[in-house]
């Protein structure tokens, strides 16, 4: 199947959200199941690549929580660290 458009993909969310009155990715995935679905072909469906692509996330997710807060006299700036510091 080839990549569904951006039209595709907004269509089907928003079945999904008219014919269960909500919309959480847990409903997503669940839909996303079935190989006709138009999602379908977004996820990875091998378990042991979707795992480590998980924990990349996670890592991801870990890293930008990461924040450096930096004082001065006039003003404080803060940023996501990348250096571990």
């Amino acid at each position: 199947m080839n990549k569904p458009s951006r039209k595709e993909i907004d269509a089907e969310i928003n079945r999904i959200y008219t014919e269960y009155g909500a919309l959480t990715p847990n409903l997503v995935v669940e839909v996303a199941k079935n190989p006709k679905s138009v999602l379908h072909h977004l996820f990875e469906w091998d378990n042991a690549k979707a795992g480590e692509s998980f924990r990349v996330a996670q890592a991801r997710a870990i890293i930008t929580s990461v924040k450096v807060n930096i004082i001065t006299e006039t003003r404080k700036i803060s940023a996501v660290s990348y250096d571990g510091a």
